[in-house]
């Protein structure tokens, strides 16, 4: 899903960098979570933090792909 991303979105510039580092570290986040039960509140706090950018974003890349059409 990453390759997906960089490759699709952020090397087009539709998609920050920053949020697709983001993603590969929330995603390390969960892993930790899931499989050595370590976990912070301040990991969770910034996991959504970055789902919730990564959300505006996609509603407005759909947007401008609508728009398009």
């Amino acid at each position: 899903m990453l390759v997906a991303l960089q490759t699709l979105f952020a090397e087009k510039g539709l998609l920050k960098q920053k949020l697709v580092r983001g993603l590969h570290n929330a995603m390390i986040l969960r892993e930790d979570a899931d499989y050595h039960g370590e976990f912070s509140e301040e990991g969770a706090k910034l996991a959504l933090e970055l789902a919730e950018d990564f959300i505006q974003i996609s509603e407005e890349i759909l947007k401008l792909k609508t728009e398009k059409r």
